[in-house]
């Protein structure tokens, strides 16, 4: 799987956030996982999903 710069770059930024919250030393991969297991978890009806967009605009709706 290959990322954009600027998922590369929240992922640093999240898993920096969480150390200075005093937490674990989290890598990108490990961030990467946690969201996929969320999305996984959520369970989420697919049907009419015809495009990125079509499931970027999904997810953000479930998520907010």
């Amino acid at each position: 799987m290959t990322l954009e710069k600027r998922q590369v770059d929240k992922l640093d930024r999240i898993c920096a956030q969480i150390k200075l919250n005093g937490g674990e030393n989290l890598s990108r991969s490990n961030v990467a996982r946690s969201l996929f297991d969320a999305l996984i978890s959520a369970d989420i009806d697919l049907s009419g999903i015809t495009s990125e967009e079509d499931l970027r605009k999904l997810f953000n709706e479930t998520m907010a």
